[in-house]
């Protein structure tokens, strides 16, 4: 059964009363704390403090503070008047329907306030499958336009090729009309008949006078009057072999190989640069949108954004980093410690790549430390939340190893070892 306390001080000023209540060395953790307009309850394990107040309070405004060995509670007026004193005035039937009034309102404003906060964060949802919905069109209407770019070079140079083809063509067959003119004029020429009048005293009625082989006589004596065209005049043609500085053959021919093999490896190399360098501009312009959307407290479609950087570069420490420190405002406590871990780990299999490559600083270690750094923090954090007290204290402590002046995580672990 609990013990009653009843020792207790307090401040009365017109805006709130300032309530002091000692907690017999009861460590914070330890403590739980309930109010409601009408009615506090500070529960300590054995003992139990109660007081029914003299008029409204605000619980929304009000706060408490513990710390000390005491409870230190400000409860906001709602009238903003003194108070004679602290307690109730009523007693008996009075207050017990006082205080169960008092706690009905309490559990009303909760639910309330539970329902306006899914409310909330369904209205986030729907703004976050928004913005990712935005994100992937913009991605889509990106990989469109490469594609239709694509297309059309695609399409402009067949075009372009087919019309070097058809002008090709067409000198080719003028080349073929002329070559073929120059070999039938010689014959066709002696063929022509210069003067037509004697043809109208050619009597063409009886096939039978026509002296056939005299007229296949005439036509190959014609025939074989052809003009040849002139021969070409001499030219002197001067060739110049490359030097091979004496080489046998084989091994001159290897030497080219090995060169055009360079170029081609060259050629490869220049294409993975170009590939890389516009892999890590879309990468920085995803940055900037995280960066954009965890201003806004619109940490899910920052976390979208962060998982599409990682699959793109799953060594990316920054976008896993930053990830982690996403799921923790989110509470979403597993993913974050899986995150801080997995970044953890990265580091390490990192210096110890570097260990054996530089005898010196490699010139990143101080950034690699405020990365581990803040992975060791909020992975402490976020075994805080989910009550691996131990694991906390750890990452904290080795944190404090690296920054030994940052006061907030001396507070903090001083707050989890008490």
């Amino acid at each position: 059964m609990p013990i009653l306390v009843k020792d207790y001080t307090f401040e009365d000023t017109p805006e709130a009363l300032f309530l002091t209540v000692p907690l017999r060395s009861m460590p914070a953790s330890k403590v739980d704390v309930y109010c409601s307009d009408l009615y506090v309850k500070i529960n300590f394990n054995p003992f139990i403090f109660e007081l029914d107040l003299f008029a409204p309070i605000s619980v929304a405004e009000s706060s408490t503070k513990l710390g000390n060995g005491l409870a230190v509670m400000e409860l906001v007026k709602i009238d903003r008047q003194p108070w004679p004193q602290a307690k109730s005035l009523l007693e008996g039937e009075q207050l017990k329907q006082q205080r169960k009034e008092s706690q009905d309102r309490e559990l009303d404003r909760i639910q309330k306030l539970k329902e306006a906060r899914l409310l909330e964060k369904r209205e986030r949802e729907r703004e976050a499958v928004k913005q990712q919905m935005q994100v992937e069109r913009e991605k889509r209407e990106r990989v469109e336009g490469i594609k239709q770019k694509e297309h059309d070079d695609a399409a402009s140079s067949i075009k372009e090729w087919a019309k070097q083809t058809l002008e090709l063509e067409k000198r080719q067959d003028s080349a073929v009309l002329v070559k073929e003119q120059d070999i039938f004029e010689p014959i066709v020429q002696p063929l022509k008949i210069v003067n037509t009048d004697d043809l109208d005293e050619v009597d063409f009625e009886d096939d039978e006078d026509l002296d056939l082989d005299f007229i296949r006589n005439k036509v190959r004596q014609t025939l074989s009057i052809r003009e040849q065209p002139p021969p070409r005049e001499s030219t002197a043609y001067e060739i110049t072999f490359t030097s091979r500085n004496n080489i046998p053959t084989q091994t001159a021919r290897e030497t080219e190989d090995a060169k055009w093999r360079t170029r081609i490896k060259l050629a490869e190399q220049m294409h993975k640069i170009k590939a890389n360098a516009e892999k890590q501009e879309q990468m920085d312009k995803l940055m900037d949108k995280a960066s954009h959307f965890f201003q806004l407290a619109n940490y899910e479609a920052c976390t979208n954004v962060y998982t599409e950087i990682l699959e793109m570069d799953p060594h990316n420490l920054k976008a896993l980093s930053n990830r982690a420190a996403c799921w923790l405002k989110m509470e979403n406590l597993v993913a974050c410690v899986q995150d801080c871990t997995n970044g953890l780990s990265m580091i390490d299999q990192e210096q110890d790549i570097l260990k054996n490559e530089f005898k010196q600083d490699d010139g990143f270690s101080q950034e690699r430390d405020k990365s581990r750094l803040k992975l060791l923090v909020r992975r402490g954090a976020a075994f805080k939340l989910i009550g691996k007290q131990q694991e906390a204290i750890q990452d904290y402590e080795l944190a404090l190893q690296m920054d030994p002046t940052n006061e907030t995580l001396l507070r903090d672990l001083e707050t989890m070892r008490s």
